[in-house]
């Protein structure tokens, strides 16, 4: 009788044991900056219609205005091992030459439970067994985003007196779906010269300001067939 209780408690102590491993929870790994999307929702094999416009030329109207756009371009998105590239459409590129529109520089993330001693662990981690290719994830590094499509801007800034310090994506204005992708990409310049450069910049240095700051919609959408 004795053993029989002994049994019964043991099995018992087993299962609730096993009823509490079942129940934890998986730690899941918190992006606290919000920088990280899916790469299926870029790479996709569609062709998308892309444009730049300036939605804000900050407080002294060194250059730009609210409202300039960009020429609109047709591409498609495409990762290489450390990029995000938006590259033109083949009928925009010479013959077997891809024409790179804007690129980002990126890091290729994906999370899973590791797995030690036959057990699988609660707490998600980077996963660094598997290759770039095989994530399904990225995290952009907005520090070196460049805004290449000024070029086709209705002004042109003057790099000799302004060179760019830094940039960053504008918290809370990415947006991606099937049918759209926006952001807002905030860049600050600053006055490299005074010499020579004092009549184009007469109305930074009226307010004493030698920094410049704008933001650039990005906004994609996919190519309609007509």
């Amino acid at each position: 009788m004795l053993n029989w209780k002994k049994t019964n408690l043991i099995a018992l102590t087993t299962l609730t044991v096993l009823a509490c491993a079942r129940k934890r929870e998986v730690e899941q790994k918190i992006d606290l900056d919000g920088n990280r999307y899916a790469k299926a929702s870029f790479e996709n094999g569609t062709p998308w219609l892309g444009r730049v416009m300036i939605v804000n030329s900050g407080t002294n109207s060194a250059f730009g205005f609210v409202g300039a756009q960009s020429d609109v371009k047709i591409g498609s998105f495409q990762f290489t091992q450390d990029k995000l590239q938006f590259v033109a459409d083949t009928g925009l590129s010479k013959s077997g030459e891809t024409r790179v529109i804007n690129e980002w520089s990126i890091q290729h993330s994906d999370y899973f439970q590791k797995v030690s001693g036959g057990r699988t662990s609660n707490v998600e981690t980077e996963n660094d067994t598997i290759g770039w290719k095989d994530k399904k994830f990225f995290k952009v590094d907005w520090n070196n985003a460049s805004i290449s499509e000024a070029a086709t801007f209705p002004f042109e800034v003057d790099e000799q007196c302004w060179s760019r310090k830094g940039s960053r994506v504008v918290d809370g204005s990415m947006e991606v779906d099937n049918d759209h992708i926006n952001f807002i990409v905030e860049v600050d310049y600053q006055i490299s010269q005074l010499q020579g450069c004092a009549g184009n910049l007469s109305a930074v240095l009226h307010h004493d300001e030698q920094t410049h700051t704008m933001r650039y919609m990005y906004s994609f959408m996919p190519e309609r067939p007509s």
